[in-house]
C-alpha cells in the first residue's frame, strides 16, 4: 500500500509539472540589453596604451562604456581617440 501510494504521487507530479519551460523561448538571446564595461575593469590594460586597451575591449563585444576617462586622459581626447560606435552614459566631464 506505501508503495503504490509513493507512486501515485510521483504519477501524479509529472502529470502536474509543465513539460516545457517558459522563462526562454528556444533560440532566443540571453542577452537583449547593450554590453557595457566599467573603466575600473580594465585599470591594469589601460597602461599598455588607450587605444590599445580599447581594441581588447572591444574585440569582447563591449558597447557601452561606464565611468570616466583613465587617468592623465582628458574625457574629449579618450572619447575622440576612441572612434568607436560606443555609447558613453555615465562618463563625467570633471572624474578626474
Amino acid at each position: 500500500m506505501k508503495n503504490t501510494l509513493i507512486l501515485f504521487i510521483l504519477a501524479l507530479a509529472w502529470i502536474i509539472s509543465p513539460q516545457e519551460s517558459f522563462a526562454q523561448k528556444k533560440g532566443d538571446p540571453m542577452l537583449q540589453v547593450p554590453l557595457g564595461f566599467a573603466s575600473y575593469t580594465f585599470r591594469n590594460q589601460w597602461k599598455n596604451g588607450v587605444p590599445e586597451a580599447l581594441d581588447i575591449i572591444q574585440q569582447m563585444g563591449f558597447t557601452e562604456f561606464e565611468g570616466g576617462a583613465p587617468q592623465g586622459v582628458s574625457v574629449e581626447d579618450f572619447k575622440k581617440n576612441a572612434g568607436r560606435p560606443w555609447d558613453f552614459p555615465s562618463i563625467h566631464r570633471n572624474r578626474f
